[in-house]
C-alpha cells in the first residue's frame, strides 16, 4: 500500500483495496466491446481464498483500464469478490487463459461458498488456451503464457513471481506487511 498507489474501497461484503492503472496502454483489436480480461491469485489449487483480481477493461478495442483487487487479509475476500460482481454487470465478456478450467470455476466456487448470488457462466468466455494450442501447438516448445508471450509478442518476464509461490509472498506480506 505504501509503494503502490491504490484506494481502499467499499462493498456490500465490506473493504478490499483497489490499485488502478499505473501506465499507458496501447489500442489492441480485440473486436469486442465490453469485455473484461481476468485473472487470479489464490492461496492454492481448490477451496482457498482468492487474494488478487487482475481485470483489464476493453471499450472500443481499447484497454482503458487495468485495476487490481488485493485482499489485504483473508477476511477481504468477500469485499473483493464484490468489486469483481460490480465489474461483471457492466461488461458482456469474459478473456482468459485457462480460465475455463480454472479462474471460472474457482471464482465460482467462491462465489457459492460467501453466498454471493452471482455467476460467471451468464457471460461470454473466450479462454485463450484452447485458442493458442490450436494456433501454436506444433510451432512453440510449450503453450504456456510466458512462452507465448516470448515467441508471439517478443516480451521476456523480469522478476516474475512463479505461481508457486504466491502462497508464500502472500504469507510474507500478512506477517510482515511487506
Amino acid at each position: 500500500e505504501d509503494i503502490i498507489n491504490g484506494n481502499v474501497i467499499n462493498t456490500e461484503k465490506g473493504t478490499c483495496y483497489h490499485i488502478e492503472s499505473q501506465e499507458k496502454t496501447s489500442p489492441i483489436d480485440i473486436g469486442d466491446t465490453r469485455s473484461l480480461i481476468l485473472d487470479i491469485e489464490t492461496m492454492g489449487f481448490s477451496s482457498v481464498p482468492i487474494i488478487l483480481i487482475g481485470l483489464a477493461r476493453i471499450k472500443d478495442n481499447n484497454i482503458i483500464s487495468i485495476d487490481q483487487y488485493l485482499s489485504r487479509n483473508i477476511r477481504e475476500e468477500p469485499a473483493m469478490l464484490m468489486a469483481l460482481v460490480r465489474c461483471l454487470r457492466k461488461n458482456d465478456t469474459v478473456i482468459t487463459f485457462n480460465g475455463w478450467r480454472f479462474d471460472i470455476p474457482f471464482i465460482e466456487e467462491r462465489f457459492s461458498f460467501h453466498r454471493i448470488k452471482e455467476s460467471l457462466y451468464t457471460k461470454t468466455h473466450h479462454d485463450a488456451l484452447p485458442l493458442s494450442r490450436y494456433a501454436w501447438k506444433k510451432k512453440l516448445p510449450n503453450c504456456k503464457l510466458a512462452t507465448l508471450e516470448k515467441y508471439i509478442l517478443g516480451i521476456e518476464r523480469k522478476d516474475d513471481v512463479p505461481s508457486r509461490s504466491v502462497p508464500n509472498f502472500y504469507n510474507t506480506y500478512i506477517r510482515y506487511k511487506n
